[in-house]
């Protein structure tokens, strides 16, 4: 974990437990109150960070939890999906869990991967699910027990598809996963869409969606692409597609993390200030 102070921008550091490292994805990690949730699904454990003393603990999953995707947190329980169909919630200081209805039966996987979700947010006693690999957005009710699916127009996957367009490049989509980006700010959810690279955002309390299409900027002409503002830049744009970027990136940074020193705050605050 690395903490950036804002005052005199340093950087300091704080590294798991010795027997807990490990070099797995790590899934949907979650801030609630004072304390940074990180689920390790290798050692089926959930790693506690808390905020005030700053040392780690953790809790091994219950026999029903093979592993976390997504993590939410409401009402004194994690509420948790997997690669099953269905929803569970977990009460840590009761250490019980509670299986929930399946997913509807005409919910599917896109893609040949067992994340449906990656990304949950909840509000208004509802916990919104966030795509994966499954074919939809999905919204589950935490007090009736029922889901709502949730799809915008064009934004339909098909395996064969998205390995045509990670293969070309096509409309800059370089990872299958249905939405990398999710973010909640009060009652608004943001959702990036690999597909179209179209930012989504929803109001819960106005039950309202708006989308904005997003432009890259090309850092060898100035450019922006596409002037349609139809989905992204392709690779073509840029002289050698993503590599570029991360050879321009470089060439800014320099050996700025060569090590983990404590105090490196000042050069990132320079790099981007």
């Amino acid at each position: 974990i690395t903490k950036i102070s804002m005052q005199n921008f340093s950087v300091k550091y704080f590294r798991c437990p010795e027997g807990l490292r490990t070099d797995e994805r790590i899934a949907e990690i979650l801030k609630v109150d004072n304390y940074i949730f990180i689920p390790l699904n290798m050692q089926r454990i959930l790693l506690v960070f808390n905020l005030e003393c700053e040392e780690f603990e953790y809790y091994e999953f219950p026999k029903e939890i093979t592993s976390i995707s997504t993590l939410a947190f409401y009402n004194d329980m994690f509420w948790i999906t997997n690669e099953g169909n269905r929803i569970l919630s977990w009460n840590i200081k009761l250490d019980t869990v509670e299986i929930h209805e399946k997913f509807p039966d005409d919910i599917k996987l896109f893609y040949p991967r067992n994340d449906w979700f990656l990304n949950s947010a909840i509000e208004n006693n509802e916990l919104w699910l966030f795509p994966g690999y499954a074919d939809c957005i999905l919204k589950f009710n935490l007090l009736t027990k029922q889901y709502e699916q949730i799809k915008f127009i064009n934004e339909e996957e098909h395996d064969e598809k998205v390995q045509e367009e990670l293969k070309l490049g096509i409309l800059g989509r370089f990872f299958p996963s249905k939405y990398g980006t999710v973010k909640k700010i009060d009652h608004v959810i943001f959702c990036l869409s690999s597909k179209t690279r179209i930012l989504y955002e929803i109001d819960i309390e106005k039950n309202a969606v708006k989308r904005h299409d997003f432009c890259i900027k090309n850092v060898y002409n100035g450019k922006l692409y596409p002037i349609s503002a139809d989905g992204i830049a392709s690779e073509e744009n840029y002289r050698n597609g993503p590599e570029s970027l991360i050879e321009s990136l470089g060439k800014q940074s320099g050996d700025m993390v060569k090590n983990c020193l404590d105090e490196n705050g000042i050069k990132i605050y320079s790099l981007f200030k």
